[in-house]
Order: C-alpha cells, then structure tokens, then sequence
C-alpha cells in the first residue's frame, strides 16, 4: 500500500483532503476488483510454471474490447491490463506474448509495445507467433526480447497500400 512522506509541506487541511482522497482511491479500486465479469470470459494472462502467457488473438482495436471478447477480439487496454497484472506477480519470473493475430488498428499499438519494451528491462519477454503475427501484431510481437514462431506461422506485413480508382464517369 501507499507510504505517507514524513514530511508534509502543505497545510493540515490539505494533508487531510489528501488522506481522504487516498482513502476513496483506495475503495474504488477494491470496488472494481470486486466487480465480475458479465461474460465470464478468460482471462488474458494465465501463469504456468513461472511464466506470465498473455494471450493476443484475433483483431486488435483501440481501448477495451469489452464484450467484443466474445467474438474474439482483443483491446489495447486489455493486453496492458495482462501485462501489468502478469509483471506485477512475484511469482511471474518471466513473460510469454502468444500471438495469433492478423493486427488491427493503430491508435493504441504504439504505447502498448513501448510497455511491452519496457517490462523487458523487468522481466525478460518472449514472443511467439502461435499462428498468423501481422501488422499491429507483429508490431507487439517485435518488442519482446526474443520472438520464435511455429513452422506453419505467418508472420510479417507491416502496413497496407491500397490503390483506389474511380470508374464511376466509365
């Protein structure tokens, strides 16, 4: 828990405004932790033998994916939450991203291997492509440490081109 400082430069009311306000943090977030899934679904993280495996799979968006976890999607907010939580266990000695994503959108991905990256410098991070690792996906998966991939794996495109061109006036 929180360590109050042993010395206090504001008033005795400020002090005390700061205790309450650590106070209602404090059981917000024994309130969320109590608060269950609807859905039920799998965590995305699970430690087996020392090692933190966070699953990412099936299109990556923006944010939580919420119950669009049940039509196999995963959210940004969702891969960090495991991150965290798996970096956070002491019992977690090392982390494992298991992929099998085709990508997904790009508004997230950056800070998310940046988190990635960093937690390398905690616990080592290893990658590996279970299945199809591309664009967004391959762009996590490069962040770990060390990457690995089955032999029936697709792993590569970053980024798409498209050429449009209007026929409408043929």
């Amino acid at each position: 828990m929180y360590e109050i400082p042993k010395i206090w430069a504001g008033s005795q009311s400020s002090f005390e405004h700061m205790l309450e306000a650590m106070a209602s943090a404090e059981q917000m977030m024994q309130a969320r932790a109590a608060v269950r899934d609807p859905f039920e679904l799998p965590p995305l993280v699970a430690v087996q033998e020392g090692v933190g495996i966070v699953d990412i799979r099936g299109p990556l968006v923006s944010g939580s994916a919420g119950f669009m976890r049940l039509f196999g999607v995963t959210g940004y907010a969702d891969i960090q939450e495991a991150l965290m939580e798996a970096a956070e266990n002491k019992g977690v000695k090392s982390l494992m991203l298991n992929v099998a994503s085709g990508g997904g959108a790009v508004e997230g991905v950056d800070e998310t291997s940046v988190l990635i990256r960093s937690l390398s410098s905690i616990k080592p991070v290893l990658t590996f492509a279970s299945g199809t690792m591309a664009s967004a996906a391959l762009w996590l998966g490069s962040a770990g440490g060390r990457r690995l991939a089955s032999a029936t794996s697709i792993v590569g495109s970053i980024g798409v081109t498209t050429t449009h061109i209007d026929r409408s006036k043929q």
